[in-house]
C-alpha cells in the first residue's frame, strides 16, 4: 500500500468544522488502497501558541498544527508558522513515515513545505483557489505571482476542479499536465414533492463581497412574494450583521453556520437553492442541492454553469443582477409545480460519480 503524505492549509479543524471539508472527501476516498497522513496548518486569531494535534484511524492520520495570525502581523505570523511547522514535523517523524508521493491541496505554502522537506519526492498539486478568477491573483506583486505559478510547474501533474480553472491557470503559465477531478458530492434524501408554498435556501459563508447575499435579499424582497414563501440563510462570516439588518422580511430567517452533515440530512426540507455568488471554482451545495431534488437558481459565476441545465433543473442568471435574479425567482415559484424532484436529482447523476473520482486516484497513486 502506497504511502501518500497530504499538505493543505485547508482543512476542517477545531475553529472550522467547514473549512476545506471538500478535501478532506478526496482524501479519505484513498482509504482502501493508500496509507494517508495530513499535515493541515490552519492560521487563526484566537491561537494562543503554536500547537499541534494528531487523530489517528485506519489507513488516515491527521496532524493539525494551529498558529496565531493577525492581520497587520507580518513578521509575527511568519514566525508563528515556523514554529507550528516544526511541531507538525516532529509529529511526522515519530510516525517513522516516508511518502511515496506528495499531494498538497491549494498551492502557495503547501508546495513551499514539500519542496523544502521532501525535494525529491513525487508530488501532485490540487488547486481550488478562486482568487485565479476573481482578479485577486492579478492583484499580487509581479514576483509572487511568478514564484506561486514556478511552484505549481515543480509538480508532476495540477487537478482542478472545473474547466474555467484550468483555463485560468493555462492562460498564468502554468506548463505541466493538468486534469479535472471534481469534488466528492455525497447524496442526501431525495425530495418526494415540493412544499405549496416553496421554501427558498441558501448555503453560503456570509462573505458578501463573494457569494453576494445582498444581491439575494434584495431580489428576494423586491420580488414581493405571497405570504407563506419563505427565505432560509444558513451560514455565518464577518458580513452576517449587516445583511440580518438589510432583510427586514419577516420570512427571511438567518440560521448560522451548519456542518456539512446537517445540509446534506436537511436540505430536503426546502424547495429551490440561491447561488449569487461572482466567482465559483466548483459550487458544491449546487451539485448537492440538485442531486436532493431541488432546482437551483444560480448566476453564471463559473462553478453552477456545469450543473444547471437553463429551464430543465434550474435557472441561470447573469452575476450580480439583482432585477434578473427577482424576476427569475418569481418564474421559479410560477414553475416549480411543473418539476419533478426525481428528475432534477437524476439530470445531475452522471456529472457525479464519487467511484470514478476514487479510481482516478488509484491510479494516480499505484
Amino acid at each position: 500500500m502506497k504511502k501518500i503524505l497530504h499538505i493543505t492549509t485547508w482543512y476542517p479543524n477545531e475553529y472550522d468544522n467547514q473549512l476545506g471539508v471538500f478535501i478532506k472527501k478526496h482524501i479519505q476516498l484513498g482509504h482502501s488502497f493508500a496509507n494517508n497522513v495530513v499535515i493541515a496548518i490552519i492560521p487563526d486569531s484566537r491561537v494562543k501558541k503554536p500547537k499541534a494535534t494528531v487523530n489517528k484511524d485506519k489507513n488516515f492520520v491527521e496532524i493539525i498544527g494551529y498558529y496565531r495570525a493577525r492581520a497587520g502581523s507580518k513578521w509575527s505570523n511568519y514566525r508563528n508558522y515556523q514554529r507550528v511547522q516544526t511541531l507538525v514535523l516532529q509529529e511526522l517523524l515519530k510516525m517513522d513515515f516516508m511518502p511515496d508521493f506528495i499531494h498538497c491541496h491549494v498551492g502557495e505554502k503547501s508546495i513551499a513545505l514539500a519542496n523544502k522537506f521532501f525535494p525529491q519526492t513525487p508530488r501532485f498539486v490540487t488547486e481550488h483557489w478562486s482568487g485565479f478568477l476573481n482578479g485577486t491573483f492579478d492583484s499580487y506583486k509581479e514576483k509572487r505571482r511568478k514564484k506561486r505559478i514556478a511552484e505549481i510547474n515543480t509538480c508532476n501533474q495540477l487537478f482542478v476542479v472545473s474547466e474555467s480553472l484550468k483555463r485560468a491557470l493555462k492562460n498564468y503559465g502554468v506548463t505541466i499536465p493538468i486534469a479535472i477531478i471534481p469534488n466528492v458530492i455525497e447524496q442526501g434524501k431525495v425530495k418526494s414533492n415540493y412544499s405549496t408554498p416553496p421554501k427558498f435556501v441558501v448555503v453560503a459563508d456570509l462573505i458578501d463581497d463573494v457569494k453576494n447575499i445582498s444581491g439575494i435579499i434584495k431580489a428576494y424582497q423586491d420580488a414581493a412574494f405571497e405570504e407563506g414563501i419563505t427565505l432560509t440563510i444558513v451560514g455565518d462570516g464577518p458580513d452576517r450583521d449587516k445583511l440580518e439588518k438589510l432583510a427586514q422580511d419577516s420570512s427571511i430567517t438567518f440560521l448560522g453556520k451548519q456542518d456539512n452533515e446537517w445540509v446534506l440530512t436537511n436540505l430536503s426540507e426546502f424547495d429551490i437553492l440561491i447561488v449569487n455568488s461572482k466567482i465559483e471554482t466548483y459550487s458544491m451545495i449546487t451539485a448537492e442541492a440538485l442531486l436532493c431534488g431541488l432546482p437551483v437558481v444560480a448566476a453564471k459565476c463559473g462553478g453552477p454553469e456545469q450543473f444547471v441545465e437553463h429551464g430543465k433543473n434550474g435557472w441561470l442568471v447573469e452575476v450580480d443582477n439583482s432585477n434578473e435574479l427577482m424576476l427569475t425567482l418569481q418564474k421559479a415559484v410560477k414553475l416549480l409545480p411543473s418539476i419533478s424532484p426525481d428528475e432534477v436529482s437524476k439530470s445531475i447523476k452522471d456529472l457525479i460519480s464519487i467511484e470514478k473520482v476514487r479510481q482516478t486516484f488509484e491510479h494516480l497513486y499505484s
